[in-house]
Formats: C-alpha cells, sequence, structure tokens
C-alpha cells in the first residue's frame, strides 16, 4: 500500500484478473497450437458505482476508483466519517464485450478529536458573591465556537464532562462553598466573608469518544482567575458651611465658592486608586459626581446651582432678586 492519512492506495485490491478462458492478457499464454488458433489478447476496464452517490460524495474527495493493474484508490474528506457501499464491474474489449461484478463496502471510522473551549481570564465577583454565575464559564450552547467535543464533530455526536483544579486559596471559600462547574458550563461557589483579591484555578473537558486509533479524549488546560471586587461603597463628603449668601444685583453675576463641599471620598481606599501595591487587591479609582436634586425657589437664579467634582459650588442669581431658597445635592 502507498497511503498517506486521507489518500489511500491498495495495491493488488483486485487480484487474479481473467479476460476468461484463451483471452488472456498476454498472446504468451494462448501458445499450443492450431487447437488455440481463436485465442485472444483481450484487456479490460475497470469501473466502480457507488451505491449510493449522494453518501459517496460526503465521504470522498475523490471517489474510489481501480486502476488497470488492480489498485483501490480514493482520497477521504477529513470531516466525515461513515460507511458505503460499491459495485466494481470488469468490462472486456472482446465482441460483444462481457463483464463481472463485485461488491465491496469502505467503512471509514473516526478518530477522536480533541475537545477545544474558550474560556475568559478573568471571573469578576463582587464581595459576599454566593451562588451560580448568570453568564457560563464555558458557552457550550455556542458550538462548534466557544466549544467543541473536537474538530468537525457535530453537535450532539458526543457527551463530555469539566473538571476543575483546587483554587489556589481555599480560604477565599466558604466550607462546602469550594467552585464546582456543570456540564453546561456554569460555575457555581460560596466565597467566604469579606475576602477580596484573586484566586487561580484551571479547567480541563473531557469527552465520551476514548482514545482508539490514537484518538484524543482530553482537552488542554485552561487556566483562569475569579477576581473578587470591593462591594461598592457609597461616597461622601462634608458641607464646612451651611450656607450660602451674595448681594442682590441688577444684572446676573457668576459666583463661585471653591471649597463649598470639602472631605470628598469615592469610598475606602480600594476605591480610590491607594491599594495598587498590595498584591492581591482589586483596586480602582472611582470619581465623585455631585447631583443637584431639587432647588426650592429656582426663580432666584440666572444659573441654577452646580457642584463640581473638587466641591466647588457655581450659580449666578437673576437680576434684581432677593431671596432664600433650599437646594438638595447628593453625590
Amino acid at each position: 500500500n502507498a497511503s498517506t492519512p486521507l489518500r489511500n492506495e491498495y495495491r493488488q485490491f483486485a487480484y487474479d484478473v481473467s479476460m476468461g478462458p484463451y483471452e488472456a492478457q498476454t498472446a504468451a499464454s494462448c501458445s499450443g497450437g492450431a487447437s488455440l488458433a481463436s485465442c485472444e489478447n483481450q484487456t479490460g476496464t475497470f469501473t466502480v458505482t457507488p451505491d449510493d452517490p449522494a453518501a459517496a460524495a460526503l465521504l470522498f474527495t475523490e471517489l474510489p476508483h481501480v486502476t488497470p493493474e488492480g489498485s483501490l484508490v480514493f482520497t477521504l474528506d477529513e470531516t466525515r466519517f461513515g460507511d458505503a457501499s460499491f459495485t466494481l464491474m470488469l468490462v472486456d474489449d472482446g465482441v460483444p464485450p462481457l463483464n463481472a461484478t463485485a461488491s465491496f463496502a469502505l467503512l471509514v471510522l473516526n478518530v477522536n478529536r480533541r475537545p477545544t473551549l474558550t474560556v475568559p481570564p478573568n471571573v469578576s465577583v463582587v464581595q459576599g458573591f454566593n451562588g451560580t454565575l448568570a453568564t457560563p464559564l464555558v458557552n457550550t450552547l455556542d458550538y462548534p465556537g466557544s466549544f467543541s467535543t473536537g474538530l468537525h464533530e457535530p453537535q450532539g455526536f458526543q457527551n463530555w464532562s469539566f473538571t476543575l483544579s483546587a483554587p489556589s486559596n481555599e480560604e477565599f471559600f466558604l466550607p462546602g462553598g469550594l467552585p464546582r462547574i456543570s456540564n453546561d458550563g456554569f460555575l457555581t461557589f460560596s466565597l467566604a466573608p469579606e475576602v477580596e483579591g484573586r484566586v487561580s484555578l484551571s479547567l480541563f473537558a473531557r469527552d465520551t469518544g476514548g482514545t482508539d486509533r490514537g484518538g484524543l479524549d482530553l482537552s488542554r488546560t485552561y487556566a483562569f482567575d475569579i477576581v473578587v471586587r470591593d462591594a461598592n461603597a457609597p461616597p461622601t463628603f462634608s458641607l464646612p458651611r451651611a450656607s450660602v449668601s451674595v448681594p442682590e444685583a441688577p444684572q446676573a453675576v457668576q459666583r463661585a465658592f471653591p471649597g463649598f463641599a470639602a472631605d470628598i471620598r469615592a469610598g475606602p481606599d480600594s476605591e480610590r486608586g491607594l491599594c495598587a501595591a498590595a498584591e492581591g487587591r482589586n483596586c480602582v479609582n472611582q470619581t465623585v459626581v455631585f447631583v443637584v436634586d431639587y432647588v426650592t425657589v429656582p426663580v432666584l437664579f440666572a444659573e441654577l446651582p452646580t457642584v463640581d467634582a473638587w466641591g466647588t459650588l457655581r450659580f449666578a442669581a437673576a437680576p434684581s432678586r432677593s431671596g432664600s431658597s433650599r437646594v438638595y445635592i447628593r453625590a
């Protein structure tokens, strides 16, 4: 045989080939005197016909054929497996031409391909998380984009399971709350109180295709982290002065009061970008935005009060108006 993984040649597939008595392919076999005067030197042609042409067209990119020397040649489609049956006919060149037929079948066996999956590098949750993530860690419904039991294997062809490693720090989790993953790719765990930072795990998949004929039933190992963020704390600020007074004026005048809001904090240090050097902590640098919810007497203002991120109060009083107004702000 002279074959590659896809193109196959089986030599002497057809053997003991005869065109019939006294009709051999070489004249020498017909020697014998006058009694063999009718001996011929015939040749034959092989034809191969699939019993189900549509099924055969799926299995082969080069349909089976037999050479004059009797070799069977075909090329497989790497994405397909299954079986197909054929009729082999040998036709001679006598007058009239005669033929002989035989049947054969080719069985293309599947070789299990390695499962593949897409795993995000990080899964982010807030402190105190306890339950199942709303988004799957492995999207098994996105087949074969995010998950596959093997290259060119149709959805539903095999079953599979996932295996998680032990986390790098089991103290991140409550007793009985270590991460686990369902066969449809959803991750479940229960965090210990007040933990934050990062814990590392790894994941692999196994399908049910086995390892016969050199098959692979294990995916490669994928690493990912669970990142636990601080639960967002509310911002805080103070008002050193409870009221602001300006004189009445005949025209609108822009007023600014720096430091009207003081001690402005987005939250604890981890929400102010002050822990970036602390290993394992999840730090963000949040900003504070002030919102004016309500002004009791808006007609007193040509431009309503605002407070910027640095605590400066700004407004413009309406011309030739006096009175007082309460302003409600929040951060």
